[in-house]
């Protein structure tokens, strides 16, 4: 009767036993420093990905409003954004870092603005001066003419 009574124990109990260890383990190895480290790792690069992807979706749609609305509505959405994940109790700080990193990288990577296409007049290309890729013209009489097909045939021919 006690060899039954202790088997049906261990039979019952030591599943909940265990999972009450795993549930445990789990738990504790949250307060290890090397493990704390390595979440927030985790976490800062996940903000900074939240963070570009964001200001960047924010600049897109409200390109025209003040900096303070678009931030405010930035950290509204990567709040949301982690809270939605389950990662709660971010501080306000580290939102507001990541902002201002997002916006300091987009603001420094901005493609230049393509340069304007330089004017060419007779002042900047005096007349016979040749130019790579286009048929020499002779005679023509003022920089304001413009050589037709008849004119580079006729000039061509002779």
């Amino acid at each position: 009767m006690n060899t039954d009574l202790y088997n049906t124990i261990m039979v019952n109990a030591l599943p909940v036993v265990i999972a009450a260890a795993v549930a445990l383990y789990k738990f504790i190895i949250q307060f290890l420093p090397a493990q704390k480290h390595a979440q927030l790792q985790s976490l800062v690069s996940n903000l900074d990905h939240i963070a570009t992807n964001t200001v960047n979706a924010v600049e897109q749609f409200m390109g025209n409003e003040a900096g303070a609305v678009k931030k405010a509505t930035a950290s509204n959405d990567i709040a949301a954004i982690l809270n939605a994940a389950g990662i709660r109790g971010v501080p306000p700080a580290l939102i507001d870092n990541a902002i201002e990193a997002a916006v300091y990288s987009m603001n420094v990577f901005k493609p230049a603005a393509p340069p304007a296409p330089p004017v060419v007049s007779s002042e900047t290309i005096p007349i016979g001066t040749p130019i790579v890729g286009v048929m020499p013209v002779q005679n023509v009489v003022s920089a304001s003419s413009v050589a037709t097909p008849q004119t580079v045939q006729n000039t061509s021919a002779s």
